[in-house]
């Protein structure tokens, strides 16, 4: 409606303006040998003035016109024009998401082995408790014995307490949702949208997390850009991700060695 109005009113102000144009064509050809040509008016002039201004003014605002002669659609006039809608903040997220799971994935693995791994060794020296305290020159084995069980039981309790398998599944099923969002037939502003108010119903990855996508990106040889550019992967993150693992694998043998080289020194 918009564009049809304007372009009868362009054709309307056209026709006027041709024939203010004729006029003075005629006054000027009137006015020949001993005659006073006939001149127009001021309000004349102004209204030529208005209708020329008005030709420019409708050719510059109003697109209809082209439009139709082109066949191409006007874009509307109030749309909001969309700027640096980084999407790239989802699929890191969802690559952050899923590093907190492997990560309470190893923690959960971790703490069930070593549990199983003392309950076994206490049940071992349960067993074998004289033939330990005649050689380390206890008195008596039995509240040694007592202690050991009671530490794996406080041990077992506080691993549960941390709950590293719901966490694991709450990371699980909010980087499944993330996947959806970018997955999803919507514009860009509108996955955003998504995006923060899911951040809403989940807690947030660790900054160890999002480190070791950049890490292992660097591993892999990848690139990871965003609205500004390249990411940048400073050395203190390819450091730091090397650190994470080193001490890791430290921990795992510490954890599970230790006894052991305790009943070879014995």
């Amino acid at each position: 409606m918009y564009r049809n109005r304007s372009f009868s009113s362009s054709l309307e102000l056209k026709l006027r303006l041709d024939r203010l144009l004729s006029e003075t064509s005629s006054c000027s050809a009137k006015g020949g040998a001993g005659r006073t040509p006939v001149k127009l008016g001021v309000s004349s002039h102004c209204e030529l003035f208005l209708y020329v201004g008005g030709i420019s003014a409708l050719a510059f605002f109003s697109r209809g016109k082209s439009c139709l002669q082109s066949n191409v659609p006007a874009p509307p006039l109030m749309e909001p024009v969309q700027r640096g809608v980084d999407l790239s903040r989802i699929w890191l997220t969802y690559k952050a998401r899923i590093n907190s799971e492997r990560r309470y994935r190893r923690y959960a693995l971790a703490s069930h082995l070593a549990l199983s791994w003392y309950a076994f060794l206490s049940i071992g020296f349960s067993i074998y408790q004289d033939d330990v305290a005649d050689k380390i020159g206890l008195s008596s084995a039995n509240k040694l014995s007592l202690v050991t069980s009671i530490l794996t039981f406080g041990l077992s309790l506080i691993i549960y307490g941390f709950k590293f398998e719901d966490s694991a599944n709450i990371f699980r099923d909010c980087y499944l949702r993330l996947q959806s969002i970018y997955q999803l037939d919507s514009d860009d502003q509108g996955k955003l949208d998504a995006y923060h108010d899911l951040l809403d119903h989940y807690p947030n990855h660790s900054t160890n997390d999002y480190e070791d996508v950049l890490f292992d990106a660097w591993r892999g040889g990848d690139r990871l850009e965003n609205s500004k550019g390249v990411i940048p992967i400073p050395n203190r993150i390819i450091v730091q991700g090397y650190l994470r693992k080193v001490v890791w694998y430290l921990v795992i043998c510490v954890v599970f060695l230790a006894p052991l080289v305790a009943i070879k020194l014995l």
